[in-house]
């Protein structure tokens, strides 16, 4: 069982399993847990966030620096040594992204569909999410772009989406808010 909801500051779900960071900085997770998704590694300590993909999960510790657990066939729980700090995470089906500290966006694990390969001329970026193989993103200028799988055209931004201040990705499908608020 998950820990008590008035005790909880933040909240993921991946595909059989739950994670959440409680309000003194402790991340739990519970559920499915066949590849080691919601077993939080011993010397995780406090986090500020947590993010929950297919079968594995990540979370930025309270230091900066990020952590993942879980399914790494594709490499999607192994950090890049050279990440430094972080300030977002997100984690797909086989991919996991991150923020670095100044905006910089990086991405790693599975790339069969350019998922975690970041467009040459994205440039820094305010938010990221990973879908189950594609990733969106808002650039500085608060427009949102997508990479990797199009099968149901989960990676074309419409036109008159215009600027946005959240995005957060599905199975094959996003959803943003607009500036305007619709």
């Amino acid at each position: 069982a998950g820990p008590d909801e008035a005790n909880v500051s933040r909240l993921a779900a991946g595909y059989s399993f739950t994670c959440a960071v409680k309000t003194d900085g402790t991340p739990v997770c519970w559920g499915f847990n066949l590849n080691g998704e919601s077993t939080i590694p011993d010397g995780t300590g406090t986090v500020t966030s947590i993010a929950a993909g297919v079968t594995h999960a990540c979370a930025i510790k309270t230091d900066g620096t990020p952590t993942c657990w879980g399914d790494n066939t594709a490499g999607q729980t192994t950090i890049p040594g050279d990440i430094g700090t972080v300030t977002a995470i997100t984690a797909g089906n086989t991919h996991t992204c991150a923020i670095k500290t100044g905006g910089t966006p990086v991405c790693w694990g599975g790339n069969g569909s350019n998922q975690s390969s970041i467009p040459g001329d994205l440039g820094a970026v305010t938010a990221i999410t990973a879908g189950y193989s594609f990733t969106c993103a808002i650039r500085t200028d608060a427009t949102v772009r997508c990479w990797g799988d199009g099968t149901y055209n989960q990676h074309i931004v419409p036109n008159d989406v215009g600027t946005v201040t959240a995005v957060s990705a599905g199975w094959y499908h996003v959803c943003a808010i607009r500036t305007d608020a619709t």
